[in-house]
């Protein structure tokens, strides 16, 4: 009985050792940022070319609608590839420069 309640008490201690710690955790992306002595850079945003990108995405996405429509009946206009990559370029310049990704 003495040498049950040994091995069990034996068996329980090295579990708890096995287990891992919880103590110590990576900050996340908010604790890094939440530092009140870290400066973060804004990049400077030039509201006029955010309006001119905008303006002309706004412009090629309307062109889209008839072209697709075509595709759709198999006749492939032949600057689309073309618009939809400027498009692509554009959105992502106006996602950065506004910082939303």
């Amino acid at each position: 009985m003495r040498v049950l309640t040994s091995s069990i008490g034996v068996l329980l201690l090295c579990c708890c050792f096995a287990l891992p710690q919880r103590g110590h955790h990576d900050p996340t992306p908010e604790d890094r940022n939440a530092s009140p002595d870290r400066q973060l850079a804004t990049p400077q945003v030039d509201p006029a070319q955010i309006r001119q990108d905008a303006a002309e995405l706004a412009q090629l996405a309307s062109t889209l609608p008839p072209d697709i429509e075509r595709a759709a009946n198999g006749v492939l206009v032949k600057d689309l590839k073309d618009r939809l990559k400027r498009i692509e370029k554009l959105s992502k310049r106006l996602r950065s420069e506004l910082a939303l990704e």
